[in-house]
């Protein structure tokens, strides 16, 4: 049995591995400011306050749309941000990316990554999903299908969407 010390400092170690190294503005998430404040003045991300853990905000993933038309903020950004509220550690983030149950739980991840990921580290979140080939539907426009890395060759993208 280790002195309660070492423990203490195993702890902290332990922790501090856990915690994912950021980049750029801690309070904006490096989104662009426009889609800040229209998250900030959501209804929909304001209902998000009651929820306090990572498996809640999770709970509300399923299906959420990335797009919207016009300058309302999405339910996935306004998820997006309330999950940049709870700094999400490294185990917190593999959970998302390997999610059982959802695409839009991984894409949530991979997009949390994308925007506060250290880009000297980005392609080892990402290089796994690289063969991903599960589509996601968006609902606002459900005649269009993708997938987290398409084909290069024959991406295509909406011009009508607004984030």
């Amino acid at each position: 049995m280790q002195p309660p010390t070492e423990q203490l400092v195993d702890k902290e170690s332990k922790a501090e591995a856990n915690k994912l190294e950021t980049t750029g503005n801690e309070t904006t998430m490096n989104l662009n400011n426009i889609v800040y404040q229209n998250i900030q003045s959501s209804p929909y991300f304001k209902s998000l306050y009651e929820f306090k853990t990572y498996h809640e905000i999770i709970d509300e993933v399923y299906n959420r749309d990335p797009f919207l038309k016009g300058t309302t903020a999405s339910s996935a950004f306004c998820l997006l941000y309330k999950l940049w509220t709870l700094r999400l550690t490294v185990k917190q983030i593999n959970g998302l990316l390997n999610h059982p149950d959802s695409p839009y739980i991984r894409g949530l991840g991979l997009l949390y990554l994308r925007y506060v990921c250290k880009p000297v580290k980005l392609w080892d979140w990402f290089e796994p999903f690289l063969d991903d080939r599960e589509e996601i539907f968006p609902i606002s426009a459900p005649k269009v299908r993708c997938a987290p890395f398409p084909n290069p060759t024959r991406v295509q993208v909406p011009t009508s969407f607004n984030v």
